[in-house]
């Protein structure tokens, strides 16, 4: 073999290592997160409350009570919030609103700090 021969087979052995590696690190990812939900809604079928599930492998689980939401959250986190004022459908906020969660008919999402970190949670209650 030429040494251009063995450099273009060095290059073609070289993308398909890269090709592989970022596929199998998506996959094994991706496995991961789906893993994680399924494991937190099997736990959370035996609790009280609406389970919604979010996009990007996210979940919760709602607990509405007069004036309250106790949230599950598929991270671990449970969070109490009281109602708090709003123009449309149902807001729950923390005294500094650093943590609001918000519910309308099936939807509802979570705002941290100002950003959005579960969306497009839909429940099928």
């Amino acid at each position: 073999m030429t040494r251009q021969e063995v450099i273009g087979v060095v290059y073609i052995v070289l993308v398909y290592a890269i090709v592989f590696f970022v596929w199998h690190a998506l996959y094994v990812s991706v496995s991961i997160a789906n893993t994680e939900k399924k494991d937190f809604v099997a736990r959370l079928d035996t609790y009280p409350g609406s389970l919604f599930t979010c996009t990007q492998g996210k979940a919760l689980k709602a607990l509405f009570t007069a004036g309250a939401v106790n949230l599950s959250l598929s991270d671990g986190r449970r969070i109490n919030l009281p109602q708090a004022v709003s123009a449309s459908g149902a807001r729950y906020a923390n005294p500094d609103e650093s943590f609001v969660f918000w519910n309308k008919g099936k939807g509802a999402f979570i705002e941290e700090y100002g950003k959005t970190t579960y969306a497009g949670c839909i429940t099928a209650d």
